[in-house]
């Protein structure tokens, strides 16, 4: 028997630590390749010397211990190519007890970790940001890379053990950004849900599919988001007075937003084709 594959036993107790305590396993399901086997390394290499200095003091206070343990080492001794050395025995022994004491201590830590903080402590920007309007019930703006904008309730953020991470969202209001960036919002669903749910109210049945909000849920790759921010309604009135009664109504075009668009344009040159048909 390889020492190399010995030290699996740790590193299996280092990943298993590192997937069960609240503080690191969002970023460990997220990891993968040689992060992840560095993640799995780094904890195992602390358990190995945890499970060292564990046997130490059984050992020291507990003499009849190691008779224990006889039958063990003997198993071993036979396995091992050189069984003229008790000490690789040994080494399998505290191998094997750090992978027993990952998931251990990976539970009992979680006793002292407070689980929001957690959670806070590892996330990225948009998930943070998400988990805010989640925890708040805050509407949260999302612009796709199409340009379609949606605002709604986060009803789900990211889930890492489910590729590709995808975001859940109610949504409120939906709509898309000009070539400026602007916001122009052209669908209303609160409208909907709300005639849905007093219809359903007055209804002695149960409610049909069309009638859950549940049904009315998007999932939405957040790969495909540009950018997230929390939507306040009030906020955004100060700058677009009147915005929830102009959605869904054709935009009035100014005279002076038409001679903007004329300098835009840019002039004819020599090699331009013209229009000689008039």
């Amino acid at each position: 028997m390889e020492l190399a594959a010995v030290f699996l036993l740790a590193l299996l107790g280092g990943y298993a630590f590192a997937l069960l305590w609240r503080y690191t396993a969002f970023a460990t399901r997220r990891a993968d390749g040689q992060h992840l086997y560095f993640r799995a390394a780094y904890f195992g290499a602390f358990l190995f010397i945890a499970a060292f200095l564990v046997r130490v003091i059984l050992i020291s206070r507990w003499p009849t211990y190691r008779e224990l343990e006889r039958p063990l080492v003997d198993f071993i001794l036979g396995v091992l190519k050189e069984p003229n050395k008790p000490h690789q025995a040994e080494i399998v022994i505290i191998s094997a007890y750090s992978m027993v004491l990952g998931p251990i201590i990976g539970l009992l830590a979680n006793l002292l970790t407070p689980k929001r903080w957690a959670i806070r402590r590892n996330l990225n920007a948009l998930d943070n940001l998400l988990l805010r309007g989640q925890s708040g019930d805050m509407p949260v703006s999302i612009t796709l890379t199409s340009g379609k904008v949606y605002i709604g309730l986060v009803v789900q953020i990211t889930d890492p053990e489910r590729p590709p991470p995808m975001v859940t969202l109610l949504p409120m209001y939906s709509g898309h950004r000009s070539e400026d960036g602007r916001m122009a919002l052209t669908t209303a669903y609160e409208r909907v849900y709300e005639r849905f749910i007093s219809a359903a109210a007055r209804s002695d049945r149960p409610p049909i599919w069309d009638q859950q909000l549940e049904n009315f849920h998007i999932a939405i790759r957040a790969d495909t988001i540009v950018s997230a921010n929390l939507f306040s309604p009030r906020v955004y009135s100060h700058f677009n007075p009147g915005w929830e009664a102009n959605i869904g109504k054709p935009k009035k075009i100014s005279p002076q937003e038409i001679l903007v668009e004329i300098k835009r344009r840019p002039p004819l040159t020599n090699n331009t084709p013209q229009d000689d048909s008039g």
